[in-house]
């Protein structure tokens, strides 16, 4: 096991190499997402308003670095290390693969933005989390759609077991969520449910956070009507 303690540059290295790849070759709407306020134009908060979610893949270093940090409790001394390699790994994006994030956020959440409107001038990486789903069923880490039949009651919390617990059960687990619903819609825990569908995953890996400035540019904002 990767031994925490020991990391170097060429770890940091390594580590943003995989980041950028896996952005720049699997980066979609699905796994791209941003949320914030404008005001006169202005972007209302410089907090972290875009994030990019992915699962690390075996054999990769982050993978086993992923490993290593739940295999067991940190030191005090071993914590304080990851924080400085998590922070590095943060710098070295911000300096040199911003341009990169620049463009797929554009291709990606804004296609048909002009970039003497919205420049996205300013870009900041804010944060690098990474959690262990590895004990948790890929069927667990999606949201459901549930649709009910108008006038129901159903307690969606046990119709989401039942559906989980059926999906574990033998062939079950390679069907989709709404191929187990129809085999099994007559079971009572379904009673009042017309379909179930599944929703976008909601437990990944690896979430880097980014601050992206989605403000107007001067040049938009001085001839706008006022």
């Amino acid at each position: 096991m990767l031994d925490l303690l020991k990391l170097a540059q060429a770890d940091t290295t390594i580590a943003v190499q995989e980041i950028m790849d896996t952005f720049k070759s699997k980066v979609n709407e699905d796994n791209l997402n941003c949320e914030y306020d404008i005001s006169a134009g202005q972007v209302v908060e410089l907090a972290e308003n875009t994030w990019f979610v992915f699962d690390t893949e075996k054999g990769t270093f982050l993978d086993e670095f992923k490993k290593a940090l739940f295999a067991k409790e940190l030191t005090k001394e071993t914590n304080g290390i990851v924080e400085i390699f998590i922070k590095e790994v943060m710098k070295i994006i911000e300096r040199d693969h911003i341009d990169v994030i620049r463009d797929k956020v554009r291709e990606i959440l804004l296609p048909s933005s002009d970039p003497e409107v919205l420049p996205l001038e300013k870009i900041k990486i804010r944060n690098i989390e990474i959690v262990d789903y590895s004990s948790v069923p890929d069927t667990h880490k999606f949201l459901l759609k549930i649709k009910k039949e108008p006038g129901a009651q159903i307690n969606t919390g046990k119709v989401a077991k039942k559906l989980a617990d059926l999906r574990e059960e033998g062939d079950n687990k390679s069907k989709t969520v709404e191929v187990v619903f129809e085999e099994n819609k007559d079971d009572p825990e379904f009673k009042g449910v017309m379909a179930i569908e599944q929703g976008e995953k909601y437990l990944n890996d690896i979430t880097v956070a980014i601050f992206v400035d989605y403000s107007y540019s001067d040049k938009m904002m001085e001839s706008a009507p006022q």
